[in-house]
């Protein structure tokens, strides 16, 4: 019984003084990552990005890195939420990384990858009339979650280019 009455009182002093009993504390989140969206995109970096976690306005942030290379245009929107662009990196998957003006720093391992360029093995068939479905066969055509793809016929965008999956995708000359 006095082990109750302790546990009752000690919850009780918490709430009188504005703490929750549930996580017995007023601190501030601490720094994290959690996502990336999109988590890829190309090379040339450009691509802007949304990083999702914790703590971002406890100390203003001083640093977005993608594998060391600091991000650009870094605005922090909320404590969850920083918006920022990739700058450029060679193909491959990288670790990011949030830095506040203290020198805290966390880490998402493998959390952006810098997609290989597309390579186009044959388009079947190789020639018709205008107004053909073709398939355009290949690799590194990404995932779609991006951009959609982009086709063109001698300088002539297709109609409603489809990714169907990373090699292949069906257009319209």
């Amino acid at each position: 019984m006095r082990t109750l009455l302790t546990s009752l009182s000690i919850a009780l002093l918490l709430v009188a003084c504005g703490k929750s009993s549930s996580s017995g504390s007023d601190e501030p989140l601490s720094l994290s990552i959690r996502s990336v969206f999109p988590d890829n995109g190309p090379p040339a970096g450009g691509q802007p990005v949304a990083i999702g976690g914790t703590g971002f306005t406890n100390n203003p942030i001083r640093a977005v890195l993608f594998d060391e290379i600091p991000a650009t245009d870094v605005v922090v929107t909320s404590d969850s939420n920083i918006n920022c662009t990739t700058p450029a990196h060679d193909p491959d998957t990288v670790t990011v990384a949030v830095v506040d003006s203290l020198g805290e720093r966390v880490d998402l391992p493998f959390g952006y990858t810098y997609n290989r360029p597309p390579r186009v093995f044959a388009v079947v068939p190789a020639a018709g009339p205008a107004g053909l479905t073709v398939s355009v066969v290949g690799q590194n055509f990404g995932d779609g979650s991006v951009q959609g793809p982009s086709v063109d016929f001698g300088g002539f965008d297709s109609f409603m280019p489809a990714l169907v999956n990373n090699s292949l995708i069906f257009a319209t000359t």
